[in-house]
């Protein structure tokens, strides 16, 4: 039978406290576990280490004893090998050192089965049991699930979660650079991917504090392994898959774009010719043209990956429906006017860096040449993630228009008739509410081609049609 959780345990040279440690999972309440045991090589009882999780594993076949051939000499990479083994959906952590509470594994499967559709990662309180004899037994930090205060305090513990597998996969797992702090970087990276936590006010842990401690041997900022200053990570600027991981390599960010036309052929060329050249990352161009009258089509057909040949114009809502319901399997959507010029070298690399550091984004380069808005929206705060100078706002504009394409698996415009220009608004207030981020990528500069007063003045009946133009129906 599949169990329901799996719990990866890793461990080094502590035969005692591993006893423990398994004896807590022996005893749950819960009973559709696994157990993979991960031994980082052990040097210190190691006969009596294998020949304990040995003979427990030839006893019950849900407890699984892997030794490494050699030591790591972190708990990172052991609990990489730990989870890639495991078999179920759900996966659950122990540190040698802590122990489960009875019902530690129940609580956390009891409310994941209840909030599974609404978040990712379950996790619960914990006891400080001090052995030291300089303190005293006490709670551990609590708080509720909230990303300003987890970028400058970690308020979860490696033994207090419940994870769906398929995150940590999609992550690459635990960042194998650092002697410490992992567990901190590993919520942060899993947040800034757009997972979802819940905390349970229960206590479930036992938390050993004692000298031998991870977060005491690292204090000093030496890496033991190396005898250099210890890597550290920027909570902000991390990447969400790390460069050190036995996940290997991250597979490449796919980027799709859209644009909706309808004649002015020359702007679209422009657009074309300058995404092209400066974009600096590979994407594939979705073309969705509402029957333009002036070879618009024609043209398109040798340009774009995928063109959607409207005979008559359905409007901005369907039209762009018509283009995500085409749009699958990429990572990074971004809608594109066909007025839009691109300025600045190496844009969208920029933004796939970016969402590569944080996916909860809605992002536009700065636009010039808007007559009501100069600039775009106007900004709130200002921000750093990594390199990338942001501006947050209250809603972005649709010039240029970039965002994770999970934002999109449930969004499509209604059918609702609204002027032009309200479907971007709608767009970010939909992203608000999922708790995306709405920001400008201030170093990175488009440009409304001809300003619109050139605009007006090139295209007259085009710019006098646009307020009426109404969005249709859309039935996809």
């Amino acid at each position: 039978m599949t169990p329901k959780i799996s719990v990866v345990l890793t461990t080094y040279n502590r035969f005692k406290m591993l006893k423990r440690a398994i004896k807590s999972v022996l005893s749950q309440t819960f009973q559709e576990w696994e157990l993979i045991i991960v031994d980082d090589c052990s040097n210190k009882d190691a006969k009596q280490i294998q020949n304990f999780c040995k003979k427990l594993a030839n006893k019950d076949n849900r407890i699984r004893y892997v030794r490494r051939s050699s030591n790591f000499g972190q708990h990172t990479r052991p609990k990489n090998e730990g989870t890639r083994l495991a078999n179920a959906s759900l996966i659950a952590y122990l540190d040698d050192d802590n122990e489960y509470r009875r019902d530690h594994l129940q609580v956390l499967w009891t409310y994941m089965e209840q909030l599974k559709d609404k978040f990712d990662i379950i996790y619960g309180d914990r006891w400080l049991v001090d052995e030291t004899g300089h303190g005293k037994d006490s709670l551990g930090i609590t708080s509720d699930f909230d990303l300003g205060r987890l970028t400058y305090q970690n308020f979860i513990d490696t033994s207090d979660v419940l994870i769906k597998k398929e995150c940590l996969d999609a992550i690459g797992g635990w960042d194998e650079s650092l002697p410490k702090f992992a567990d901190w970087n590993l919520w942060i990276r899993l947040a800034k991917a757009g997972y979802r936590f819940r905390r349970i006010p229960i206590i479930i842990t036992d938390y050993h504090v004692h000298s031998d401690c991870n977060q005491f041997k690292h204090n000093s900022g030496i890496d033991p392994r190396t005898g250099m200053p210890a890597p550290t990570f920027q909570p902000d600027g991390c990447k969400i898959w790390p460069d050190t991981t036995s996940y290997g390599k991250k597979p490449d960010t796919k980027v799709a774009i859209f644009t909706l036309t309808m004649n002015r052929l020359d702007y679209t060329k422009r657009m074309y010719a300058s995404m092209i050249k400066t974009a600096g990352y590979p994407f594939d161009w979705f073309a969705i043209d509402n029957g333009s009258s002036d070879k618009t089509a024609e043209w398109l057909k040798n340009k774009a990956y995928k063109l959607i040949e409207n005979k008559e114009n359905v409007g901005i809502s369907k039209g762009s429906n018509q283009a995500l319901d085409e749009i699958k399997d990429y990572d990074i959507i971004v809608k594109v006017d066909n007025d839009c010029e691109f300025l600045t070298n190496n844009w969208l690399r920029e933004i796939v860096d970016l969402f590569e550091r944080n996916s909860v984004l809605v992002v536009s380069p700065r636009v010039e040449g808007l007559r009501d808005n100069p600039g775009g929206v106007p900004r709130v705060n200002y921000f750093y993630i990594g390199h990338h100078f942001l501006a947050t706002a209250p809603h972005i504009g649709g010039i240029c228009i970039a965002a994770n394409s999970k934002l999109y698996k449930d969004f499509r415009w209604d059918d609702k008739d609204f002027l032009h220009g309200e479907q971007d608004y709608i767009f970010s207030t939909y992203a608000l509410k999922q708790g995306y981020i709405l920001c400008y990528m201030e170093n990175s500069i488009v440009e409304h081609m001809d300003t619109t007063a050139g605009q007006e003045k090139k295209y007259p009946d085009y710019e006098a049609e646009r307020p009426f133009r109404k969005q249709t129906k859309y039935e996809g």
